[in-house]
Parts: structure tokens; sequence; C-alpha cells
């Protein structure tokens, strides 16, 4: 995105001299990378603010200057289950923490694969389907502890056709039987649920929409893709912008050590924006 930026001030004067008969606004948003925080209020403000709404957004995300007219939805959740500690022979009279989290993890990986089995699929995606996955467990102190206390993260990324919604409430609804069961053993047992990401909505443009035309048509590129990462295209579509992705840069180079935009895709960038002025003038 700050390769994307860069374009924009680059082209910024070529814009002010041409005679524009479409305006282009800049929309600089804050707080992407902790969960896209900020676009839902800047896309509403904007639509609110201008006399004449901006029909297109183009979000500038890493996609090898190539226009992307899908992304998968996200949130990531932490669970946190709270069973009895005892000595590990007492398995059958105890509650454990860890056995608990183990069915939750089975559940979640069952879900998914229930959902490729009843063809909600999407083939535009890599993979075609939603995604649940477990990144991170902790708990426990020894070998021969009952566990009293574990927790885990898991992020959940759905193709349009699926809702984040819906399979959370599933999964709370699982935990609240798994607790009313084991409560005759151990009156405290307790799974917590909590938010560590916000949604963030899919991004489900057309590969026919007028966005996608004028992308390909100012990039030069005739192809479009999707993606599975995390941007704000879904959160513009939402407040009613035809939104596409197309930016400068590859996200394989991004979030690690050294991570770089090459001179090449930045002048694409520029080439992109200098194309769009002729367009609108």
């Amino acid at each position: 995105m700050k390769g994307f930026l860069a374009c924009c001030l680059a082209a910024l004067p070529q814009m002010i001299k041409a005679d524009l008969k479409k305006p282009i606004y800049f929309a600089f948003s804050y707080d992407e990378e902790i969960g896209c925080l900020a676009a839902p209020e800047l896309a509403k403000a904007i639509n609110h603010h201008y006399s004449e709404t901006p029909k297109y957004a183009i979000i500038g995300e890493p996609s090898m200057m190539e226009p992307i007219i899908g992304q998968k939805a996200i949130y990531i959740m932490e669970t946190y289950v709270n069973g009895s500690a005892g000595h590990s022979s007492r398995i059958k009279q105890e509650v454990s923490a860890i056995h608990e989290t183990m069915r939750l993890i089975l559940w979640l990986e069952k879900k998914m694969d229930s959902l490729i089995e009843e063809g909600r699929l999407d083939e535009r995606f890599h993979p075609p389907h939603s995604t649940i996955h477990i990144g991170q467990v902790n708990g426990g102190i020894a070998p021969n502890v009952i566990a009293d206390k574990a927790h885990f993260f898991w992020d959940l990324r759905t193709i349009p056709k699926d809702s984040i919604d819906s399979i959370v409430a599933e999964f709370e609804e699982y935990c609240r039987k798994r607790e009313n069961e084991l409560r005759t053993i151990y009156p405290e047992f307790k799974i917590e649920n909590v938010e560590n990401h916000p949604p963030v909505p899919h991004l489900d443009t057309q590969a026919d929409d007028e966005i996608v035309g004028l992308i390909k048509k100012i990039s030069g590129n005739s192809n479009w893709d999707t993606v599975s990462y995390a941007a704000e295209a879904g959160q513009f579509a939402n407040e009613g912008f035809q939104s596409a992705i197309c930016g400068p840069g590859n996200i394989a180079q991004a979030h690690r050590a050294n991570e770089f935009v090459t001179k090449e895709q930045l002048q694409k960038g520029v080439r992109m924006l200098y194309n769009l002025v002729d367009e609108l003038s």
C-alpha cells in the first residue's frame, strides 16, 4: 500500500495540471494492518462529504498491477477453555482444558471439511473454499497434571457465499453444548470466545463490472485474479463503490524482513495513474 501512495503522490502534479472532467480523490486510511479499522468510517465520510460521489474505488494493495476482483472475508478469534486441575490419573473425574480444546479444534476442522463436501466452492479463489486455521495453542503445566487452562487462536477466511456470522454462531452453539455436558463433572467449566481481529468483509466484484474494464484499460493488464489476504476493498464496496484492488508490488514480498517493491512496479503504478488522468480528461 505504501508503494501505491508513492505512486499517487508522484502522479499528483499531472492531475493538478489536467483538465479533468471527473474528479480524482485520494483516500488515505489508517490502522489497516491491525484490522482495516478506518476504512468503513472513511468510505462513509467520502459518500457524505463530496457533492459528486465517487463511483469507483481502486485499492492499491500489492497485486503486480493486476486487477483483483475478489477477496475472502477474514476474522480472527481467541478461544479460552477453563477446566479443572488435578492428578492425571483422575482424567475421568476432572475436565481437562487441553482435551476440550482439542475437541473444539476438531470441530472447526470438520466444519471446514463439511463446507467443502457440501460443494460450497468458488473456483476464482485459491483454495476455492472457506478456510478455518488454528495458528497457536497454549495450555498445561506438566505431563502428569490435568490442565485447568488452555487457549488457542484461529482464523476464518470465507468465500463470498459463506457467512462468518453463521459459522461463528454454530461454533458458539457447540461450545454451549459442551459446557452443559461437562458442568455435571465440573460446574465452573467454561468456554469463552473473544474477538482478536474484527471481521473484514469479502469483495465480490464481477469480472464484467465497469471498474474492472477501467483498470484493465489504464493498467494495460487484461487478466484478473482474486486474493485471500485482508484489504479494504470489501469495505468500500459495502458503501456502494465499485471496488477492485490494483497496486504495485508482490504480496509474496510483504510482511517479512527487507520487504520491497521493485522500481519497475512503481513505474507501472505511476503509468496507470497517468492513464487514469488521460481517461478522465
